[in-house]
């Protein structure tokens, strides 16, 4: 009997849109530093300049290397993470130097919820929070996913079919 591959309902890296306020906090950041720069270095008297100016281009230089750094992180964080949902299970993939694999099964899955903030009703992506059954992660998101109305919908379909066809019941006893 030849197994079938189940059907895959999504995959993909969320939105790099996810960035949006992170990105647009260090580019005030850069702004400021250049600014402060600026206004120091007018205020120095004429015989320091020259060293003060040394100084405050060295000091300039490692808090811009800094930010660009930390947006340089956040991008790759993003652009690294893989979401793989198929009828079976949610699969994550994330990391750069070392990988990270962790699968929740669909029939684990007990709601799904859909939050999108105003900015990210704006650039079009939304959060999706899933509550499932298992102990250990009794919570899984998915942050910066498009189309993430309709993705929502179509998990709570297949955690229903998947859970009906194969007889799966889950009893949360004692959880809130």
């Amino acid at each position: 009997m030849a197994s079938t591959s189940p059907v895959v309902i999504f995959q993909g890296s969320p939105s790099q849109a996810i960035n949006t306020p992170f990105f647009v906090i260090r580019a005030f950041y850069a702004l400021a530093l250049i600014y402060a720069f600026n206004a120091l270095r007018a205020q120095w008297p004429h015989p320091l300049t020259s060293y003060m100016s040394e100084i405050s281009w060295l000091a300039l230089s490692i808090t811009s290397a800094v930010v660009l750094l930390s947006v340089f992180k956040r991008y790759l964080k993003v652009a690294s993470t893989i979401y793989t949902i198929d009828e079976a299970r949610i699969t994550t993939r994330y990391g750069v130097m070392s990988k990270v694999i962790a699968s929740l099964e669909m029939f684990r899955v007990m709601d799904v919820t859909f939050v999108q903030s105003w900015w990210q009703g704006a650039l079009g992506i939304g959060t999706l929070v899933i509550q499932t059954s298992d102990n250990f992660h009794p919570v899984m998101t998915l942050y910066g996913m498009e189309n993430a109305e309709q993705l929502r919908a179509s998990l709570n379909i297949a955690a229903v079919e998947l859970r009906q066809r194969g007889g799966y019941r889950e009893v949360t006893v004692g959880r809130t």
